[in-house]
């Protein structure tokens, strides 16, 4: 209710959610301007809600302001044809729309390969124009690197004068292997791993350090390798010399590139010409972990589709176009079926996810009765904290987060930080070797320094989140329930690492490490998690 509120996409996909409070959201959003970023990074289920609130803003006449670099033109239709509540004709579906022999064509406002561009509205009409001025255009010669081992030859030959290199891959455990390998040839002093999977201080001493260096006015040092996943992907202003990453569809591939030879510097002479390298496929197809996140149909067309060179901002529209258009590629007989077959699962996936999104939205500002009655019948049950609705409108994995203790010698302790010359570390360094009693609730500075210990936890640890949730709580509302009187940790669950930084969890175990993150293996299998996100 604010004048001014900054948050994450969710809050403004539950105005379109049929939740508690679904009155104070609407009210909240028809006084703003809104302003939605990085819109091409939702899914098919974030996309419903997304254009079911369009719907409804629309209807309140709020201005809304969408934001990508990266954005199909099918996509470009759909948000503005969801905000003006226009009828357009039935969307072409590609599971029963057989006699149809491709989706309708775009319009020309959609279908433009202007860049940069403003679509816009003005009452019911819809305009385009093209913004002048001055572009920085650069030229990124793009090579495959069919197997990881290259990596290391890759970035001896290139920093051998020094420069800075960014690594993005895909999965977490990806990441802390390259990273492990090269920590071998270049040293740890050099090299900064990053991923969801630290406690919440170690996490954010990393992206301090790496914004420090990399970011605009940053210092980098002679040689440094950053090894990362997504969460270096967009709303990230970090500049390499050269870039690796592993394949991923091409809108996300290109913000990739966006963090190579972001600013203007002087750079050694063999990363003065921005390179990219392409990991995580062959000839005999993809990394696994690729194909569970983003599915083989897009990485097929990506692949089929990428250049020796790609010229940005200048190529951006055609590539995204070329790869979420209708347009078929050709290939031999026998890699022809197995596209076919890519893309009929591609179709069946988003169908259902749209199907999905479905079940708990409320109606669209056309179809109502005129007031408030029945807004939240239907479909909804209990949900006394909010939890249920907040997931509903992020078709993801169940998730986790746990706070971290270690027990050494029957007595508890926090974990130790990276950072010893940060604030965050000066706090923390009176705490670090105290004894935290189970007798009495922690004081309030103590706790809140506890708090920032939080991970979370593997996804392999919350497909049967209750098992892990009731392993948890054997010890965390018994031998640590005292703990809860604290209203930092109030309704926390705790992971207790041994002195090794070890601990057994659901047929896991699990191993803290400061420089790597957190592992996790299964105790009788071994490593069965390639897909794991960030």
């Amino acid at each position: 209710m604010s004048d001014f509120v900054i948050g994450t996409i969710d809050q403004v996909l539950m105005a379109g959610l049929k939740q508690k409070h679904l009155v104070l959201r609407h009210l909240g959003l028809v006084n703003k301007v809104v302003i939605l970023d990085e819109c091409h990074a939702y899914d098919a289920y974030m996309n419903r809600y997304l254009y079911k609130v369009l719907n409804w803003l629309g209807a309140y006449e709020v201005p809304v302001i969408v934001l990508s670099a990266t954005l199909p033109g099918s996509k470009r239709m759909q948000l503005i044809e969801a905000y003006l509540n226009s009828a357009p004709e039935p969307e072409y579906d590609p599971l029963f729309d057989r006699e149809m022999a491709q989706a309708p064509p775009l319009p020309s406002w959609a279908n433009t390969h202007d860049y940069p561009i403003i679509t816009y509205t003005d009452g019911g009409k819809i305009f385009r124009e093209k913004i002048g001025g001055k572009q920085r255009s650069i030229k990124v010669k793009l090579d495959i690197l069919p197997e990881d081992e290259r990596i290391v030859s890759v970035l001896e030959h290139l920093l051998s004068e020094g420069g800075c290199a960014g690594i993005i891959v895909n999965t977490v455990k990806r990441a802390q292997q390259i990273a492990y390998n090269l920590s071998q040839i270049f040293g740890n002093e050099c090299i900064l791993l990053l991923h969801s999977r630290f406690i919440a201080a170690d996490r954010a001493q990393k992206e301090k350090e790496l914004y420090e260096k990399l970011s605009v006015g940053g210092e980098c040092p002679y040689r440094y390798i950053a090894v990362g996943t997504q969460i270096f992907e967009q709303s990230c202003d970090l500049d390499f010399d050269v870039l690796i990453s592993d394949i991923c569809p091409m809108d996300l591939l290109i913000q990739r590139i966006g963090r190579l030879h972001r600013h203007r510097r002087s750079r050694p002479v063999k990363l003065k010409a921005p390179r990219c390298f392409i990991l995580g496929m062959n000839d005999s197809g993809f990394d696994r972990g690729a194909e569970i996140i983003y599915g083989k149909y897009l990485l097929m067309n990506t692949r089929a589709r990428l250049p020796d060179q790609i010229t940005l901002p200048d190529d951006i529209p055609q590539l995204v176009q070329q790869v979420y258009g209708t347009g078929e590629l050709c290939f031999s007989p026998e890699i022809q079926d197995e596209y076919d077959e890519a893309k009929k699962l591609h179709e069946k996936r988003i169908s259902e996810k749209e199907v999905k999104a479905q079940d708990f939205q409320i109606y669209n500002p056309n179809v109502g009765t005129g007031n408030l009655v029945g807004w939240l019948d239907r479909k909804i049950s209990d949900d006394p904290s909010g939890k249920r609705g907040e997931a509903t409108v992020r078709d993801v994995e169940n998730s986790l987060e746990v706070i971290v203790v270690q027990r050494r010698h029957n007595a508890y302790y926090m974990l130790p930080r990276s950072g010893k010359h940060s604030d965050q570390y000066d706090q923390y360094e009176q705490y670090k070797e105290r004894k935290i009693s189970t007798d009495t609730p922690p004081a309030a500075e103590l706790a809140r320094e506890m708090a920032a210990c939080s991970i979370q936890l593997p996804h392999e640890l919350c497909r049967n989140m209750d098992n892990t949730i009731g392993e948890l709580e054997k010890l965390s509302l018994k031998e640590l329930r005292v703990w809860q009187q604290s209203s930092w940790l109030k309704g926390e669950l705790f992971l207790v690492l041994d002195e090794q930084y070890c601990a057994d969890l659901c047929g896991y175990q699990l191993r803290y490490d400061q420089y790597y993150g957190m592992f996790s293996n299964k105790n009788d299998k071994g490593d069965e998690d390639a897909g794991e996100r960030i």
